[in-house]
């Protein structure tokens, strides 16, 4: 058995809608490999987003309390029922709700009897799956004394006595004094008495930031794994029970012999009654020694230094693996499962150095490869969820190459004031026909850089090395988007379509930028194939039948970028007229004339690249210039002329942007190198990365990104 859904209604971050966490279920194919990752779910999200929301819910959800205070409301639900209780329905009160879906899945060991009342039969029959919904409710308990309480605020707020402000604080103080009383319910929504959620998970939360105060964390996890190792073998196990009940009978003579009467003289001299004795004995137990009786200390050189001194990042990790172990412990321990085992970790990076994190999953692999090598031939599974709140892309990155998925990887942004959860899944973000080799190209750019994008404010696409340095020099400059995580992603090449089903889906503003790629056409094939791609797009290192600068677009001109043939279903040049606009993403290109000179225009010319752009818009800019003599220098010279004629260097762009195509790593490293340590006036962008700046910055406007100081 095993969670497959939590949905949380009106609580703290949450609202009433995309409010469904999604679980991983437990199960392996490869224990040795996976078996970590594969039990494990994800909450990403950036900074009060929500994340935390999720182990809260659990952990009320879990206890038998109770007890709810007003800032346990969504804010936003808590206003709209103050407003109808102010507007004359004192009627209408505050409820928070949640629903789990647990799936049976296990007919020889999952025990159904508490589940049963919660199970669909007709529903399990048909779809051939056993669901039991548990709804959890948390209502005013008596409706009276809340209807009492808004008459008086509505009294004061008739007479001006407060401001929406202060009615508000007051309502939730209302709130927060006020009884609430617990319901379960099933799929029928009748009460449940006979159930409470503690009877049917077991659920622990592990808090890095708490855990710094627990001086022997250290040794209560080494405690957990060295019991566990000992339960493991029966002969170890029963030599240390022996030795446990032989040093209980030399403690209880030792104990006896030199004290028994002297307690029982300071007894006599309180109790006159001459019948009553005492008995003193030890009573050391094997769960005592593993849990009291063993301390830790670790090695430096030849030293012996107490296990609050050690590593704060290598203590946490340890703890996590503790907790796992113990929880596996006891899944080997029973034949049937009547109970879900759910281990709760929050924000494990605190006190990780980054190589720790991308490790973290494999580092806890080799450990229960090595704790369990007993018993990991027959496991598939831990029996048991791990469920980790972060914000680390590191983390983030672990799981997903564990794992080889991105399924129910929980993404939490904000949305309209609210947390918003979005569920991903392999098959929404990867074409159908192509899908394992874009899922691979995904999950490449996952590990090298691009888990980032799940934490920034707006991602910014490009192709190449030079965007890549110049963008973010340039963003730094920029007097918005400097103040913003912005998050610069080089994808070598015009492969940003590739992600388009991703970005949709996180509805992060997103601005591919990328070039146009001019090409004659050879063959009459305009359209996009029935397979959503244009025909093989043409390989980028085939020639593109172009020799001179572009001064006019041709009718016979194409795009060889797969990019905007994906997005404009379309390869003629004559029909890419714009750029692309989509809800939250944007795509831009070369696709404006640059005239040649500035001042009085006798000829026009298209860019080709970002290279050539630059060159195009900026031809008369001495540093750039400059950084030209430097790296083509001959090159350069003679394109200028004698005399020299700085529009020669526009008339030829296109040749200076070839001669340029090896030196990229060069030409970018100078002229950022320039940009930092001169003050000569800086090349301007390209106009159509000015635009989508532009855009950009709108839409972060738009979506409540504060900017303003």
């Amino acid at each position: 058995m095993y969670i497959s859904f939590l949905k949380i209604n009106n609580f703290r971050k949450f609202g009433e809608n995309d409010n469904v966490i999604g679980f991983v279920k437990s199960h392996s194919e490869s224990p040795q490999k996976d078996l970590v990752a594969s039990s494990t779910t994800l909450v990403i999200g950036k900074n009060n987003s929500g994340k935390t929301t999720v182990t809260k819910a659990l952990e009320l959800i879990h206890s038998d309390s109770e007890k709810i205070t007003g800032h346990d409301f969504n804010y936003s639900y808590s206003k709209n029922i103050l407003k109808e209780n102010l507007n004359g329905k004192p009627h209408i009160t505050p409820k928070l709700s949640f629903e789990i879906e647990i799936i049976l899945d296990d007919m020889a060991h999952d025990l159904i009897g508490d589940f049963q009342p919660f199970i669909d039969a007709k529903k399990a029959l048909q779809e051939g799956e056993r669901k039991a919904n548990i709804t959890i409710e948390y209502e005013v308990k008596i409706i009276a004394d809340y209807i009492s309480k808004i008459e008086e605020l509505k009294t004061a707020y008739s007479i001006d006595e407060y401001n929406s402000e202060a009615i508000f604080r007051k309502y939730l103080d209302i709130l927060s004094k006020t009884q609430f009383r617990r319901k379960i319910k099933n799929y029928q929504n009748i009460n449940v008495d006979t159930l409470t959620p503690k009877n049917i998970i077991d659920l622990r939360v592990i808090s890095a930031a708490k855990n710094i105060h627990d001086k022997r964390l250290l040794t209560k996890s080494f405690n957990k794994i060295i019991k566990y190792m000992y339960e493991s073998d029966d002969i170890e196990y029963k030599g240390i029970l022996s030795l446990v009940d032989n040093n209980n009978q030399s403690l209880t003579q030792n104990i006896k012999t030199k004290h028994q009467l002297g307690v029982e003289r300071i007894l006599a001299k309180i109790i006159a009654d001459k019948d009553i004795g005492i008995e003193l004995r030890s009573e050391l137990t094997f769960d005592k020694l593993m849990s009291d009786l063993i301390t830790y200390e670790h090695k430096d050189g030849e030293f012996l230094v107490p296990e609050s001194q050690f590593g704060l990042g290598y203590a946490s990790l340890v703890s996590i693996i503790g907790e796992i172990i113990d929880y596996t412990n006891q899944s080997l321990k029973e034949t049937s499962q009547s109970r879900i085992r759910l281990l709760c970790i929050e924000e494990p990076e605190v006190f990780m150095h980054p190589q720790m994190q991308i490790n973290f999953i494999r580092h806890i692999q080799e450990a229960l490869n090595e704790i369990l090598s007993s018993h990991l031939e027959h496991l598939n599974s831990l029996k048991s969820q791990i469920l980790i709140t972060t914000h680390s892309s590191h983390i983030l990155n672990s799981v997903i190459h564990s794992s080889n998925t991105f399924d129910d990887i929980n993404y939490i942004c904000l949305k309209e004031g609210n947390a918003a959860n979005v569920l991903l899944k392999d098959k929404e973000i990867a074409n159908t026909q192509e899908k394992s080799l874009q899922f691979e190209f995904i999950k490449k750019h996952i590990k090298h850089q691009t888990p980032d994008l799940f934490f920034s404010d707006a991602i910014i696409f490009v192709e190449g090395i030079t965007e890549e340095r110049v963008l973010n020099s340039y963003i730094e400059d920029h007097p918005v988007l400097n103040r913003m995580n912005i998050s610069v992603f080089r994808i070598d090449g015009a492969h940003a379509k590739v992600y388009a089903k991703l970005i949709n889906k996180i509805q992060i503003p997103s601005l591919i930028i990328t070039d146009i790629d001019f090409k004659k056409e050879t063959k009459k094939t305009n359209t996009v194939e029935a397979t959503g791609e244009i025909d093989s797009a043409v390989e980028s290192d085939v020639s593109d039948g172009i020799i001179e600068q572009i001064s006019t677009l041709s009718e016979d001109l194409i795009t060889t970028n797969a990019t905007l043939c994906h997005f404009f279903a379309d390869k003629r040049i004559s029909s890419i007229k714009d750029y692309y606009v989509n809800d939250n993403l944007m795509v831009v290109f070369q696709k404006d004339c640059v005239g040649v000179p500035k001042d009085c225009p006798n000829i026009f010319y298209y860019a080709t690249s970002f290279e050539e752009a630059l060159i195009l818009k900026n031809y008369d800019n001495t540093l750039l210039l400059e950084i030209l003599l430097k790296i083509i220098k001959t090159e350069t010279l003679k394109v200028l002329g004698d005399p020299t004629d700085v529009c020669n260097i526009a008339h030829k762009s296109r040749k200076i942007q070839k001669l340029l195509a090896r030196k990229k790593s060069d030409f970018s490293n100078s002229l950022i190198f320039s940009l930092v340590t001169t003050d000569q006036p800086k090349p301007e962008l390209p106009d159509y990365i000015l635009k989508g700046l532009e855009w950009l910055t709108l839409m972060l406007k738009r979506d409540g990104v504060s900017y303003e100081l």
